[in-house]
């Protein structure tokens, strides 16, 4: 049941140990890949920003940046070839698509576990907020209620 001031989950989250905010470690399979690097350098810096950076995370920052420039290689290959090719048995299906399709289920689960989506941004809290901060949907409840 909730209560009213959130609920209990919400609450077991405030008791999560905070993360450190040490610098980011760069996989090599991120690192020598350029695209994939911006995307990781981008990550982490709108996870900052949102003060839910946390080096312990390194593994998740490096999969969705790879995952993230995989969709990209997959998309611009099936924008150039299309998404039927023709072949000498017929017509079929660009295989890229299929390539396109997995790395984007998987960059947007990896964006979920981020709360890089406005759903999911919702329920998360960030531990970098000052305890008994109220957050911006408390704030407009209390200054309604004053």
């Amino acid at each position: 049941m909730l209560k009213f001031r959130g609920s209990e989950k919400g609450m077991a989250r405030e008791a999560e140990p905070e993360g450190s905010d040490g610098p980011p470690l760069l996989l090599p399979f991120v690192a020598s890949d350029e695209v994939a690097r911006r995307y990781f350098d981008r990550l982490i810096e709108d996870l900052r920003r949102l003060g839910l950076y946390a080096t312990e995370d390194y593994q998740a920052h490096n999969a969705l940046a790879h995952a993230s420039a995989e969709f990209e290689r997959a998309q611009a290959a099936v924008q150039e070839k299309g998404l039927v090719l023709e072949t000498p048995h017929g017509p079929v299906i660009n295989p890229m698509k299929k390539a396109r399709d997995d790395a984007r289920a998987e960059v947007a689960r990896l964006s979920k576990c981020f709360g890089l989506t406005p759903s999911d941004r919702v329920g998360l809290v960030s531990s970098k907020r000052a305890k008994g901060d109220a957050s911006g949907i408390e704030s407009i409840l209390k200054s309604k209620t004053a």
